[in-house]
């Protein structure tokens, strides 16, 4: 049976080609993602791993909908749009099994909407140590009057046939349907082919030179784009953690959805050039050894094994700073 990945950000697509590599499944399966997210280079060569790549694009999808309820209001309007749009139907999805990191976004209304099985796949690093499905209650209530049609979401669907997590011990809300699959274990599976043949879909550039002596590792996040606080109060916030925690030479990995040049910033740091490539890709090509690893909150700090030290300030710390 073929496999449909439905995917948004670099590490769902780490995890995807991960999974692809290892189940041995190169060329046999599809991936549909959120082309604004990734490069033309590496959309090009993801078809070196997946026997068809669909892309499609949240922004035109919100303009369609808007359209599309001046016409046609009592009809459930996004479930109708991805139909017109990409051709994805109930006949299209039959004899195949999907695999979706957000099932709170269009794609999980669709496959609510026709009833479709579905494997959700934690969207983040232990994120469902958080209570996702009580946000998601919230976002859905708003959508209605728009959409026509309300489906659960993060745990909460009929249609979810499992719930794959790094951590079962650390949900916040437990579900009979939910699997462990632990990430340093899934990647440690990937022989030296493998990373070489994710690094190459990622457009991987080996660094110059890596870190060497004291260093430590910036994590920056979205705290602005996000509304947590303004865009000066993170910069402000960014230049404090360097000061104040920062030993030997800065590394900054900037977070994908930001698009701060930290070399203005931060004039000192060496930054991680694409901040498209998801962390635990440099972990498995560059002998990386930090004295700190630091970050205001972040589940990615989980995945950090190359650090004598990790130092989270927190959200309560991050929004009152």
């Amino acid at each position: 049976m073929t496999k449909v990945y439905i995917i948004e950000t670099p590490y769902h697509l780490l995890i995807s080609t991960t999974k692809t590599i290892l189940e041995k499944r190169i060329g046999k399966d599809i991936v549909l993602l959120y082309k604004q997210n990734f490069s033309s280079i590496t959309i090009k060569r993801l078809k070196t791993i997946f026997k068809e790549v669909l892309c499609f694009n949240m922004i035109e999808n919100f303009i369609s909908l808007l359209n599309l309820k001046l016409r046609q209001k009592k009809i459930p309007l996004l479930p109708l749009f991805i139909k017109q749009n990409h051709n994805i139907n109930e006949e299209w999805l039959r004899n195949k099994e999907v695999f979706i990191f957000n099932d709170n976004d269009y794609y999980g209304c669709f496959l609510n909407f026709i009833k479709k099985d579905y494997n959700l796949i934690e969207d983040g690093l232990n994120c469902f140590s958080f209570d996702l499905a009580a946000s998601a209650r919230k976002y859905r209530h708003k959508l209605y009057p728009l959409l026509g049609f309300s489906w659960g979401c993060f745990g909460e669907s009929k249609n979810t046939k499992t719930i794959e997590v790094n951590d079962i011990s650390r949900m916040r809300i437990k579900y009979p349907n939910s699997i462990e699959i632990n990430r340093d274990q899934l990647f440690k599976c990937l022989d030296d082919d493998g990373v070489d043949t994710i690094a190459y879909v990622f457009n991987y550039q080996p660094l110059l030179s890596s870190p060497k002596g004291d260093c430590s590792l910036l994590l920056t996040q979205p705290l602005s784009e996000y509304g947590y606080v303004s865009h000066s109060k993170k910069i402000e916030i960014y230049k404090y953690l360097a000061t104040k925690y920062a030993i030997g030479t800065l590394y900054i990995k900037a977070h994908p959805r930001e698009k701060e040049d930290y070399s203005k910033i931060l004039p000192n740091a060496i930054i991680l050039s694409n901040n498209k490539i998801p962390f635990e890709l440099y972990q498995l090509k560059e002998k990386f050894h930090f004295r700190r690893a630091i970050s205001t909150f972040t589940t990615a700090m989980d995945s950090i094994f190359c650090a004598d030290e990790k130092i989270q300030m927190g959200e309560e710390w991050t929004r009152n700073f």
